[in-house]
């Protein structure tokens, strides 16, 4: 169990998503498959889905059907047959849905009570680390809009609008340099380019400038 957990935090920087942590639980629970999805509440679109061993179909079948919402914690959606599939669809953080599906293994008919309460143990995990990296897509996907204003605005290079961001962090040029691996008078060359092209002069008076912007 410990070990499940450790991936489902792992999985929230990770190239690979969820994609280790559902891997090792098919192994574990011997089930059939499992899925975690994110949706925004207010689009008809999934924003990341991670699967092993279910069609995408059912994965969007269920992102589609269960209302979040407006619903208070997590709903459980049960199907019997050949093979039951237990899906819990939760609001994890504002306007974010996550769904997260467990298939029993082949010829089951319904999960037996043990294999439920790992499942609802690893439940709030899940929950948990599907908000924080919700949160952290969304402080990339600023930054990343953020550099490309800068680019647009001033003409800065792809290095000169990195700089321009870690001088408005608070960064030092030493910091600068040690962070981008470039030397210290690299980094002085980039700045006197952005004092240039922003008509400044200062490396207070650029911070301010692109603060504005």
């Amino acid at each position: 169990m410990s070990e499940l957990i450790g991936l489902i935090y792992e999985s929230i920087s990770s190239d690979a998503g969820f994609q280790p942590f559902l891997d090792a639980l098919v192994q574990v629970l011997d089930c059939r498959g499992a899925f975690i999805a994110m949706k925004p509440m207010e689009e008809p679109v999934l924003a990341a889905s991670w699967v092993s061993n279910i069609s995408m179909s059912v994965v969007g079948y269920y992102s589609d059907t269960l209302n979040v919402s407006g619903s208070e914690g997590t709903q459980l959606q049960t199907s019997p047959g050949v093979s039951e599939i237990v899906v819990a669809a939760s609001e994890v953080e504002p306007r974010h849905a996550c769904f997260f599906g467990v298939q029993c293994r082949r010829g089951q008919e319904s999960f037996q009570s043990r294999e439920l309460a790992v499942i609802e143990v690893l439940l709030s995990h899940v929950e948990r680390a599907v908000a924080i990296h919700v949160k952290l897509s969304e402080h990339v996907s600023r930054g990343e809009n953020g550099l490309k204003r800068l680019t647009e605005k001033f003409g800065f290079t792809s290095a000169e609008a990195q700089i321009a961001s870690q001088l408005m962090a608070g960064k030092s040029l030493s910091d600068i340099a040690s962070m981008s691996r470039r030397s210290r008078e690299t980094v002085k060359y980039h700045l006197r380019n952005m004092f240039r092209k922003t008509d400044t002069c200062r490396q207070v008076e650029l911070v301010s400038l692109l603060a504005r912007h």
